[in-house]
């Protein structure tokens, strides 16, 4: 049975999440912040920011498969090694159907 490594997310990457915690748009990150090339990992640890859910590798991945209508496109393939860029990853878009708020009207509470 092969050993799994766990990831550790860059000083860069790291950074990079910090900012998209605070600005979900990415109009904070800079223009190299975008362009920066991320591997599955790294992709679906900055996901996970952008859904408001923990994001794994094999979703990544399956946002990927062209015939399940590919929702992100890798910039670059090399072997089986997917590439994506950061400005890529901010273009998709979530729908948290499993996030319930509760509204409290006018009067109600204290």
């Amino acid at each position: 049975m092969p050993r799994k490594i766990a990831f550790t997310p860059s000083e860069e990457i790291q950074t990079i999440r910090a900012k998209l915690e605070t600005d979900p748009s990415g109009r904070t990150l800079t223009e190299a912040e975008k362009e920066r090339e991320v591997l599955k990992e790294e992709a679906a640890y900055l996901l996970s920011v952008l859904a408001g859910r923990e994001i794994n590798q094999r979703y990544v991945k399956e946002l990927t498969r062209e015939d399940k209508g590919a929702r992100l496109k890798p910039a670059r393939v090399i072997g089986s090694t997917f590439i994506y860029t950061v400005a890529d990853l901010l273009k998709l878009k979530f729908n948290n159907m499993g996030k319930k708020e509760t509204e409290v009207s006018p009067g109600e509470g204290s």
